[in-house]
């Protein structure tokens, strides 16, 4: 089976690849849009893909078309690392400096994962120009059980130096492993309570 690529899920769709299937390889994707003002078909941008000697995708970049220099300019780009399980553990992204005409760093995610594969912890980080190193932004936790699961994000506050709660999504699942209701709530720091934000759910 082969998946598209979606980069914002990236764990569900790492091995798009495969090492011996190399009439499955997807190494780039051009999109192309019809104008408004001249009604023709013209590029908008570039997705490229590249993937480690084991089939895993290992850096993803895309591209935006300049029409008045009639060249591809870079814009972004994502690197991925992966552990002996294949579960990718680092995701690093970039932007294009059209300046210097460098590649500049700008977050970082490390992910870390329980005996069953399962992720359990995601630390994000920005690039610091000034310090030249990477400094905390936020974190998510993540806990399974079997009709559910719950992921609560933590914001790095830099001033006490301490992580701070702030938001929290609950999942329910049926007998099936289908998605049966999602909960969202934001937290109260003065009550010290989560506070219902919204909830929505499924009828199979």
């Amino acid at each position: 089976e082969i998946k598209p690529y979606l980069a914002s899920h990236l764990t569900n769709n790492k091995k798009l690849k495969g090492a011996y299937t190399s009439f499955q390889k997807l190494d780039s994707l051009v999109v192309e849009e019809e104008s408004e003002e001249t009604g023709q078909i013209e590029k908008t941008f570039k997705d490229e893909f590249y993937y480690s000697g084991t089939g895993l995708l290992s850096t993803y970049i895309e591209y935006e078309w300049d029409i008045t220099e009639s060249r591809w300019v870079e814009s972004y780009k994502d690197e991925y690392a992966y552990d002996e399980s294949e579960n990718c553990i680092q995701e690093i992204y970039s932007y294009w400096n059209e300046e210097s005409e460098i590649w500049q760093l700008s977050s970082r995610e490390v992910y870390s994962y329980s005996p069953s594969n399962q992720v359990i912890l995601l630390m994000s980080y920005q690039w610091e120009e000034f310090t030249n190193s990477w400094k905390l932004d936020y974190k998510d936790e993540y806990t399974y059980l079997s009709s559910e699961q719950v992921s609560i994000r933590y914001n790095w506050n830099s001033t006490i130096s301490d992580w701070e709660m702030i938001f929290k999504m609950k999942y329910m699942f049926n007998e099936d492993q289908n998605l049966v209701e999602s909960t969202s709530y934001y937290w109260e720091p003065i009550s010290e309570v989560w506070v219902n934000l919204n909830q929505i759910r499924s009828y199979l």
